[in-house]
């Protein structure tokens, strides 16, 4: 602070210890104690109800604290931004204390504060100064990570409310620490609205088609970068699809709704034939794909129904062959790899799990961690990995994750080298 300005706070504060009758003690303290007399400092408030005025971003820094619940039922969030404005964005499953401090050259411009949404009586409070407008509005929580779906969602809230593509720091866990501390901005793609991109090319299956099976069990061209040969991009898909093409294309086999048993559908007449297990083999429960082994012509189902099996239908005979116990490995999706006569499945822990074709674990890798952008599709406090579908070519395969009826990811892995790519993503 320079000569001249220290000079104007010393006198305004003597005046105004002098009309309060407050003792003219240390220039710093006497003017908090003052300003806090006559109702300029730090106040505790219940955030407003009011509209968030348009343009409240413009120029500002914007910051997100994020938790499910806080520790002792404050959180204290320490701002150190010297010559910059601020929004800060609150959001907390439960109730709480927030309380902002600022370095004197910060301006905490606004504080949104998300409703509880259990509780109508009992909301958040917060506490900062008078030049902060403090607001209430509908917020997600986000307690992982920036890279997970609730944060994606949380950050579409803010640009839909503010205006904005990207914020500049996000701070948080699950149960929210007594204080943060502010000091500079984060970066990465990840405090965007758009998100991490894809890559512009991939390295891996590089030209090649497969099909994905539509919402009506029809083959749509891919590639890993995206739809071939004019496929539309809007076609419908279902994420729960568990089915197979037979190599001429007319039949589909496949489990579908609730029903726990595999059926034969013609593609040219839409006859159906259930073909029921014997009574000998365990009772298929929680069927979860289908594969079929063109080398033999045989059908898998893989189950995850008690320790879960794999369940072996042969085409050319018209009967079950055998089943194998999975030994508890839970499989969500699986399909047939020709040159080197396996199975390959993604495991529900994000794991690549390699089978021979009767059903025999020969491998398993974990990939849930080098896939980029996984973790946006799915809540990693209260979901599961979600389900990608496996497209083998040799040792290099596409994983799909098919969600909200469109595929909205691709990535490439080769099981030799562990090479994996992130190669599309749905606008």
């Amino acid at each position: 602070m320079g000569h001249d300005a220290l000079t104007r706070r010393r006198i305004f504060t003597a005046a105004l210890c002098a009309a309060v009758g407050a003792p003219a003690a240390r220039a710093d303290s006497a003017f908090d104690w003052a300003k806090n007399a006559i109702g300029l400092g730090p106040r505790t408030v219940k955030p407003l109800a009011d509209p968030i005025p348009p343009g409240l971003a413009v120029g500002a820094e914007i910051y997100i604290v994020s938790g499910y619940e806080p520790i002792g039922g404050q959180c204290v969030v320490h701002l150190d931004r010297p010559g910059k404005q601020v929004v800060l964005v609150l959001s907390s499953f439960r109730p709480l204390n927030w309380i902002i401090k600022s370095s004197p050259k910060t301006t905490v411009r606004a504080a949104i504060v998300s409703e509880v949404p259990q509780s109508s009586e009992f909301q958040s409070r917060v506490t900062a100064g008078s030049e902060t407008k403090v607001y209430a509005a509908r917020l997600g929580i986000a307690p992982n990570t920036a890279q997970s779906k609730p944060f994606r969602q949380l950050i579409r809230e803010i640009q839909t409310m503010l205006g904005v593509d990207r914020v500049q720091g996000r701070f948080g866990i699950y149960t929210l620490n007594m204080s943060y501390d502010i000091t500079e901005p984060q970066s990465g793609p990840e405090l965007t609205v758009e998100g991490e991109r894809p890559q512009a090319s991939s390295s891996l299956l590089a030209g090649i088609e497969f099909d994905i099976l539509d919402v009506d069990l029809r083959p749509v061209p891919w590639t890993v970068t995206g739809p071939a040969r004019g496929a539309d991009l809007r076609t419908r898909y279902d994420e729960k699809t568990r089915a197979a093409l037979d190599p001429t294309g007319t039949t589909v086999y496949a489990v579908q709704g609730n029903k726990d048993v595999l059926v034969a559908i013609d593609r040219r007449t839409g006859t159906r034939t259930e073909l029921p297990l014997p009574s000998s083999f365990p009772a298929m429960s929680w069927p979860t794909d289908v594969a079929y082994d063109t080398t033999q012509d045989i059908v898998c189902v893989g189950t995850l129904g008690g320790e879960g099996f794999v369940y072996r239908y042969g085409v050319r005979d018209r009967r079950w062959r055998d089943y194998r116990s999975l030994n508890n490995i839970d499989l969500y999706s699986m399909a047939y790899e020709a040159r080197t006569r396996s199975l390959l499945a993604w495991g529900s822990n994000g794991d690549l799990v390699v089978l021979d074709d009767t059903g025999r674990k020969l491998l398993e890798q974990p990939l849930r961690a080098k896939l980029r952008a996984l973790t946006e599709l799915f809540d990693q406090v209260n979901e599961q990995v979600p389900r990608l579908r496996v497209i083998p070519q040799g040792q290099n395969l596409a994983l799909v994750a098919v969600q909200g009826g469109r595929v909205e990811r691709i990535w490439t892995y080769n099981i030799n080298s562990g090479a994996c790519e992130y190669t599309f993503r749905a606008r």
